[in-house]
């Protein structure tokens, strides 16, 4: 399964001309008949409905059911074995690691290469992060600017806050259900069903998630598809059953 989401960069405000309030949505919900009901937030993205002060009419059972969702979300710290993929120009690389993640406070991700040697430590908080690497170290905030091809601010969406954001659209199809959520300047798109696809935009970047366990419960041979810069496959080996050491998410040059 995949996240296949065509995204378009029309207004957010203006949209077309002519189009204002039930015009939108009226246009919206026939490009639906034409197209299916996944077209629907795109087209309201795309035609500018999206902006105050127009709401967006909600699927209320839809809405209901996600708020449930979000309210469900274990809040516990929890640590995985994984082993990852990562493909690139077609080329491929494995690795094997850990992931600790606090929900909401920081994570923190390791991963170790065929040789043994660490090739990647990833800290990450909702204000500062550390990226290190065999070769150097990237230290930043908010404010800085994010190596170019890193996760980074998809790292800490996912792990740390995965569905925070205002509800824009929420719509029941007959095997899943689609949300559009804004959270600051990033734009999601969820199709959650019996695995969740998840699509996030800031500007013209677009980065996607497919897994297989919805409700955010780790499980063994649970399995994550990432795309992006690059394409990683995740699969957890074991999850712990201890709660991470507190210190693995404070900052590893202090």
């Amino acid at each position: 399964m995949g996240c296949d989401v065509a995204w378009s960069t029309g207004s957010r405000r203006g949209g077309f001309k002519g189009l204002t309030g039930g015009g939108c949505y009226e246009v919206a919900h026939r490009l639906a008949r034409v197209g299916g009901l996944f077209v629907v937030p795109l087209a309201l993205l795309t035609l500018g409905c999206i902006s105050p002060p127009l709401p967006v009419p909600f699927d209320s059972r839809a809405y209901e059911t996600f708020e449930r969702r979000r309210a469900a979300v274990p809040p516990r710290p929890y640590t995985l074995s994984i082993a990852v993929v990562l493909a690139h120009t077609g080329k491929t690389f494995e690795a094997r690691g850990a992931v600790a993640v606090a929900p909401r406070r920081a994570m923190r991700l390791v991963l170790v290469g065929p040789a043994g040697a660490t090739v990647m430590d990833a800290w990450i908080t909702p204000d500062r992060w550390r990226l290190a690497f065999p070769t150097r170290v990237v230290r930043g905030d908010r404010n800085t600017a994010v190596p170019q091809g890193s996760p980074l601010d998809f790292f800490r969406w996912w792990f740390l806050a995965p569905l925070d954001g205002r509800v824009l659209y929420a719509r029941t199809e007959r095997d899943h259900d689609v949300y559009v959520l804004r959270n600051d300047d990033a734009t999601v798109v969820l199709r959650w069903g019996r695995s969740l696809a998840a699509q996030r935009r800031i500007g013209t970047r677009s980065e996607s998630v497919v897994v297989d366990a919805p409700d955010f419960i780790p499980r063994v041979a649970g399995r994550a598809v990432y795309e992006g810069f690059l394409r990683v496959e995740v699969l957890v080996e074991r999850v712990h059953e201890e709660e991470p050491d507190p210190e693995a998410f404070e900052d590893p040059d202090q």
